[in-house]
């Protein structure tokens, strides 16, 4: 190292932490990537992982985000498309015959998500051929 007084050469100690000082280098990896869920909302309760190469956070899921806020926000926009998802079906569900209703209410009995956007159609015998 220079000094800045003589500008003569210098060796510095191990312990001295001017020997570590540098420029600052940008570097893309490793990363922490943060996901919001139901519960774990605020910064300090979401959940946290660390992409250690660009391949690592390409196997993640889009959930993963690069700060809090994304995560946050990210999440905010699922929630908003499922809620829009099961209000639509909601309204289509009142066009629908008494016995597809019941059907449809049967189903979210038996549904463990808090909003149901789809119902599977029901399994009909097969029909005889007519030559």
């Amino acid at each position: 190292m220079r000094d800045e007084r003589t500008q003569e050469l210098i060796e510095i100690p191990l312990h001295d932490m001017r020997r570590w000082e540098g420029p600052y280098v940008y570097v893309a990896y490793p990363k922490q990537l943060f996901k919001a869920s139901t519960g774990k909302y605020q910064d300090a309760d979401q959940e946290k992982t660390i992409a250690k190469t660009q391949a690592d956070h390409e196997r993640l899921s889009s959930d993963w985000q690069e700060s809090p806020d994304l995560a946050r926000a990210h999440y905010d926009r699922q929630q908003n498309e499922i809620a829009k998802a099961s209000a639509e079906s909601a309204g289509a569900d009142r066009s629908m015959s008494a016995k597809a209703q019941i059907e449809r209410a049967k189903y979210d009995g038996a549904s463990d998500f808090d909003m149901v956007t789809d119902v599977p159609a029901p399994k009909l015998p097969p029909r005889a051929k007519k030559d």
